[in-house]
C-alpha cells in the first residue's frame, strides 16, 4: 500500500519547542527569497503523486537519488554495491517503496538551520521508515547535533550519524538491500543437531548462558545424567554457582501445575 501524503494536524504542536531555540527568529523580508534558494518547493498535485508511484516502482531495482538536492553530492560516487539513478522525488534518497532518507551536513545546518525542518515537513508521514543521515564535517557539532536529534524524535525520523560520505553510502546501500528481504534474515539460525537442541533447552533456564550449557553438556555426557545430577555434582562445573544450581533444579523438579 502506498502511503498518500497528508497534512499532519499535530505538526504545529510537535514543533512548538522551536520557538525556544536560537534558530526560530527569521528575517521576514528575506524569508521568501531564502526559501526558494535553500530548499526546492514541492506540490502534492496529482502529477506529484504519479511521480511518487513511478519512483517507488523504480526503487525496487535501484536507489532513486533526488535530481535537484543531491545532483553534485560526492556521496553518490561511493554508492557502488547497488545501482542508483536520479529521479523526481521529495526525499534526497528513495531506498525502496517504504523507506526514504534525507542527507544533511552539520556545516550546512549551521549555515541554514531551518533547511532540515523544511525538508522533514515536506516528507511528512509518506514513508514507513524515514531516515536523516547526518554527516559530521566540523569540529564543534554537539549543539547542532542535539538540535537535529530533537527534530528527529519529534518527527519520528531515524537519525544516523556518520563521519564520511563512504560510511553514509554504506548505510544507504544496507537499507536499500534489506527493505525487500524477508524477516528470516534477522532471525537467529537454530541448529538442528542434538547438542545444539540441548544447548537451546538449557539456555532457556534463567541464569544459564551458552558457556554454562556447554560446561554441563561436556561434564555429564548425557541428558539423563545431567537431569538426575545432585546439587553437589552440578556445583563442580566451572561457572555454575549456587544460584544457577538452584535455577537448574527448579526447572526440572517444579510441577507443571500448582496443586
Amino acid at each position: 500500500m502506498i502511503m498518500e501524503p497528508q497534512e499532519d494536524p499535530s505538526f504545529t504542536q510537535a514543533f512548538q519547542f522551536l520557538k525556544e531555540t536560537e534558530f526560530y527568529s527569521v528575517d521576514e523580508t528575506k524569508e521568501e527569497e531564502h526559501s526558494s534558494l535553500s530548499s526546492p518547493s514541492y506540490s502534492f498535485t496529482s502529477k506529484g503523486k504519479t511521480d511518487l508511484v513511478i519512483a517507488q516502482a523504480k526503487a525496487k531495482h535501484f536507489i532513486v537519488v533526488n535530481q535537484v538536492t543531491q545532483k553534485d553530492n560526492p556521496l553518490n560516487g561511493f554508492i557502488k554495491q547497488v545501482l542508483w539513478n536520479y529521479g523526481n522525488i521529495v526525499p534526497d534518497y528513495l531506498l525502496g517503496r517504504y523507506t526514504c532518507a534525507l542527507f544533511l551536513r552539520i556545516s550546512q545546518h549551521l549555515l541554514t538551520p531551518h533547511y532540515i525542518y523544511d525538508r522533514v515537513k515536506a516528507i511528512g508521514k509518506q514513508f514507513r521508515l524515514r531516515l536523516v543521515i547526518c554527516l559530521i564535517d566540523v569540529e564543534d557539532f554537539e549543539l547542532a547535533l542535539k538540535e537535529i536529534t530533537k527534530l528527529c524524535v519529534y518527527s519520528e525520523f531515524t537519525l544516523i550519524v556518520t563521519r564520511s560520505e563512504r560510511e553514509a553510502a554504506r548505510y544507504l546501500e544496507t537499507y536499500f538491500s534489506l527493505e525487500n528481504k524477508p524477516t528470516d534474515v534477522l532471525r537467529e539460525k537454530t541448529e538442528q543437531d542434538y547438542v545444539s537442541q540441548v544447548e537451546n533447552a538449557l539456555t532457556s533456564i534463567p541464569s544459564i548462558n551458552k558457556t554454562d550449557a556447554m560446561q554441563l553438556i561436556s561434564n555429564f555426557k548425557t541428558f539423563h545424567a545431567l537431569v538426575n545430577a545432585d546439587k553437589k555434582e552440578l556445583s563442580k562445573c566451572p561457572g555454575i554457582g549456587p544460584t544457577k544450581v538452584l535455577r537448574f533444579k527448579e526447572a526440572f523438579q517444579m510441577p507443571f501445575r500448582k496443586q
